[in-house]
C-alpha cells in the first residue's frame, strides 16, 4: 500500500523507453537545475555505455575517471562543434537530379533514373528528395501496380539507409520533418526508430542548430501527440547551443515553448539570457511571433516585456497595423504598460493619420486605452473622430478573426469579442472623455443600436447603455427595449456571467432614475437578496487608521464606518468607506478609490466615480473621493494626513 501511494509521485516520463528504442540506448533520469532564481526537476537523456550511464552532454559523465569509453563520447559529441551544426547547400549535380526527379511522372521512371546513378551521386540530399517523390507518385497511382514494382522494399531501404549513414543533419531532420508522408512507403519500423533515435541523439547533444532542434520538437509533437514527453528532454540541447540564439532563430525557438510542458520555463530563461544581445535586429514578423508564442505558453516576465516596449518604440515606422495590434494585444494579455508604450501609440496615430485606419486597430487603441485607463486625447479622438467618419464600417459584434499574415493566434480569440462599437464608445464613456463632433458620435451610436439591437449581446448593450450616462446622454430611445422581457430573458438566470449582468442593469436603472427626467422608472424591483459584496482589503485596514485622524479634523462629527447605501445597486462602487457629518450638517461619504479608478497617471476620476458623484448629490449626500495609495503614504505624517483630509471635507459639494 505504501509503494503504491508513493507511485503517484513519479513524473510522467516513463513513456520515454517506450518510444526510443532500442532500449539499450538510451534511458532516462531526472535532475535538479538551478538557473538563477529558477530551480527545477527536469528529466534527461541518459546515454549506455558499457555497464554505465551517462547524461547526454554538459552535465559530465559519471565515473569518467573509471570508465575507458568516456572520454571518447565526450570527445566524439563536442569535437567540431561548427562543423557538425553546419548547414550545406545542395550542389549543382544534386540540384540537376533533383530536378530530373521532379520531372519525372511514374514510379519506375525513378528506380531507372536511380539505376543510372552512381553511388558517390546519391547523397542523403538526393535520397530524401527520392522518397519524398516516390510518395507522392505512389499517392496517385493504383496501390496494385505500385506493389508489382520490382525491388521496391529494397530500393526504398537503401534510400532510408543512405539519409542514415550520410552524416548530413539538415537532411536527417528534414527525413524526420516528413516522416508521416513517407510512412505510406513500407513497413520500415526499424529504420524509423533508428532515424528518430539519432535525431533526438544529436539534438539533446547539441549537434543540432536551434532550428533544427525546434523542428525535430515540431515533429515529435506531430507523431507522439501533444505536449510529447520526449521533447521535453532535448533542452539539454538548446541550453549547449544557447550561444547560437539570434534574430534569425529567435522565433523558431519561440514557437516550441507552447510544446513542453516540463521544460518551458528553463528553454524560456536560456532565451532570455541571450535577447539583450541582439533585441533591436528584430523584425516585425519575428518579433509579433516571439510574442505570440510566449502568450500562448503563459509565460512572460517584466524584462522582456521592458524590452519589447523598447523595441516597439525603436520600429515604429516599420510597423503595419497588424503588427501594432499583435504588439497591443500582447501588451494587453501582459498587464503591462509604461510611458514609452504610451508615447508609441500616439505616434503612430498622429504618423498614420485618422483616416487612414482601419476599424479593427481603431478598436485595438481602445482597447489598449480602456486596459490601462489611459486617458489620452490623441488615442481618444482618434477613435471617436474615425467612428463618425467611418460608421458604416464597424461590425456589430465582431467575430473570431481568421488567421491573417503570420496566423498570429494574438488574433485569434476564442469567445467572440465585443463589438467595434462597443469598444470604442466604452473607451470614451469609462474614461470620461466628451467626443469631439459630439452630435456625430451619438448619431452614429443611435443608428447601430438601431439597426442591429439583435446583434449586440445584452452585456454589450448594457455596456454601450451605460457609457452613453457616463457621459450624460441618456439612452431613451432604447430603455423600452431594454426593460422588456425578450431582453431580459437574454440575460442568463444562472452561471458566473448572471450577477454582473443584473448589476449592470440595476446600475443603468438607477442612474436613469436619478438623472433622467424623462425616465418613468425604476423599472427594476429593489434587489432584497441577501448577498455579499467583495470589498477592497487595502481600503478596510487604511480606512481603519484614516477614521481617527478624521475625528481629529475641525467641523466633522459622526465619524463611523458605513454600509451599503439602499437607495443605490449593491456593488462595491457603491460601498462608502466612512461616513460623517460636516459643520454645516452635510452628510459626507468617504472613499477610498485604488488607482484603477482613476486615469493612468492621474488623479482625474473615472466615468463611474463621475456618476457616483452625481448620484449621490441627488440623495442629498457628499462624495469625499480620496486616492488610497496617496493616503497610504501619508499615514506616517499625521499632521499632513489631517490637512489632506480637511482640505478634502471643506471642498465637498
Amino acid at each position: 500500500m505504501f509503494g503504491r501511494h508513493l507511485s503517484m509521485f513519479k513524473p510522467h516520463i516513463g513513456q520515454v523507453r517506450s518510444l526510443l528504442r532500442p532500449s539499450n540506448q538510451f534511458g532516462n533520469s531526472i535532475i535538479l537545475l538551478q538557473d538563477g532564481l529558477l530551480v527545477q526537476e527536469l528529466p534527461v537523456l541518459v546515454r549506455h555505455t558499457s555497464d554505465h550511464s551517462f547524461i547526454i552532454k554538459n552535465f559530465g559523465p559519471v565515473n569518467s575517471h573509471e570508465v575507458q569509453g568516456s572520454e571518447a563520447v565526450s570527445n566524439n559529441v563536442s569535437k567540431n562543434k561548427s562543423e557538425l551544426t553546419e548547414v550545406k547547400s545542395p550542389t549543382s549535380d544534386e540540384e540537376e537530379f533533383v530536378g530530373a526527379l521532379t520531372r519525372t511522372g511514374r514510379v519506375g521512371h525513378i528506380y531507372r533514373l536511380l539505376e543510372t546513378a552512381t553511388i558517390e551521386g546519391i547523397t542523403p540530399f538526393v535520397a530524401l528528395k527520392a522518397l519524398i517523390r516516390i510518395a507522392q507518385l505512389e499517392s496517385r497511382e493504383d496501390a496494385s501496380e505500385a506493389d508489382k514494382t520490382f525491388a521496391r522494399q529494397a530500393v526504398i531501404q537503401k534510400l532510408m539507409r543512405t539519409v542514415l549513414d550520410g552524416g548530413d543533419n539538415e537532411t536527417l531532420v528534414n527525413t524526420f520533418t516528413f516522416m508521416k508522408d513517407l510512412k505510406p512507403l513500407g513497413s520500415l519500423d526499424n529504420l524509423w526508430q533508428e532515424l528518430q533515435s539519432q535525431c533526438i541523439d544529436k539534438a539533446a547533444t547539441g549537434m543540432l542548430t536551434i532550428s533544427q532542434i525546434a523542428r525535430v520538437i515540431k515533429s515529435l509533437h506531430a507523431v507522439n501527440g501533444t505536449k510529447s514527453a520526449i521533447a521535453d528532454h532535448l533542452w539539454q540541447g538548446i541550453k549547449v547551443t544557447a550561444s547560437q540564439i539570434d534574430e534569425t532563430n529567435i522565433a523558431d525557438l519561440c514557437s516550441i515553448l507552447p510544446l513542453l510542458k516540463y521544460s518551458n520555463k528553463v528553454v524560456f530563461h536560456t532565451l532570455m539570457d541571450q535577447l539583450p544581445s541582439f533585441w533591436w535586429k528584430l523584425t516585425p514578423d519575428t518579433a509579433c511571433s516571439v510574442m505570440d508564442s510566449v502568450h500562448v505558453a503563459g509565460l512572460g516576465s517584466l524584462e522582456l516585456c521592458r524590452i519589447l516596449v523598447r523595441w516597439t518604440s525603436l520600429s515604429l515606422h516599420q510597423l503595419s497595423e497588424q503588427h501594432l495590434r499583435v504588439a497591443l494585444s500582447f501588451f494587453c494579455a501582459a498587464g503591462h504598460c509604461d510611458d514609452t508604450l504610451q508615447r508609441v501609440a500616439e505616434r503612430y496615430c498622429r504618423a498614420r493619420g485618422r483616416s487612414d485606419l482601419r476599424t479593427a486597430t481603431v478598436a485595438a487603441l481602445a482597447t489598449f486605452a480602456l486596459r490601462f485607463n489611459i486617458r489620452s486625447e490623441v488615442l481618444l479622438e482618434t477613435a471617436s473622430d474615425h467612428f463618425v467618419s467611418h460608421q458604416s464600417q464597424y461590425a456589430a459584434s465582431a467575430s473570431p478573426s481568421a488567421p491573417a499574415g503570420g496566423g498570429w493566434r494574438l488574433l485569434q480569440v476564442a469567445p467572440p469579442p465585443p463589438g467595434e462599437v462597443t469598444v470604442v464608445v466604452r473607451a470614451l464613456g469609462e474614461l470620461d472623455h466628451q467626443p469631439r463632433d459630439r452630435v456625430g458620435f451619438f448619431a452614429a451610436v443611435e443608428r447601430h443600436l438601431s439597426e442591429s439591437f439583435s446583434a449586440f449581446s445584452a452585456e454589450e448593450v448594457l455596456d454601450i447603455c451605460l457609457a452613453c450616462v457616463y457621459l450624460r446622454r441618456y439612452p431613451l430611445n432604447f430603455f423600452r427595449q431594454v426593460f422588456n422581457p425578450f431582453f431580459l430573458e437574454r440575460v442568463p438566470a444562472g452561471g458566473p456571467d448572471a450577477q454582473r449582468l443584473r448589476t449592470k442593469l440595476s446600475a443603468l436603472d438607477c442612474a436613469l432614475t436619478f438623472e433622467c427626467p424623462g425616465y418613468r422608472g425604476p423599472m427594476l424591483p429593489r434587489d432584497l437578496s441577501a448577498r455579499s459584496v467583495a470589498r477592497d482589503a487595502r481600503a478596510a485596514r487604511l480606512a481603519h487608521t484614516v477614521a481617527p485622524q478624521l475625528r481629529a479634523v475641525s467641523g466633522v462629527s459622526q465619524v463611523e464606518p458605513a454600509g451599503p447605501l439602499p437607495q443605490l445597486p449593491l456593488h462595491p462602487l457603491y460601498l462608502p468607506d466612512l461616513t460623517c457629518r460636516r459643520g454645516d450638517g452635510r452628510r459626507l461619504c468617504l472613499f477610498l478609490n485604488p488607482p484603477e479608478r482613476y486615469a493612468r497617471g492621474t488623479e482625474h476620476p473615472l466615468g463611474p466615480l463621475q456618476l457616483r458623484r452625481r448620484q449621490l448629490r441627488q440623495l442629498g449626500l457628499a462624495a469625499v473621493d480620496l486616492p488610497l495609495r496617496q493616503l497610504a503614504q501619508m499615514v506616517v505624517h499625521p499632521a499632513l494626513l489631517r490637512k489632506r483630509l480637511a482640505d478634502a471635507v471643506a471642498e465637498a459639494d
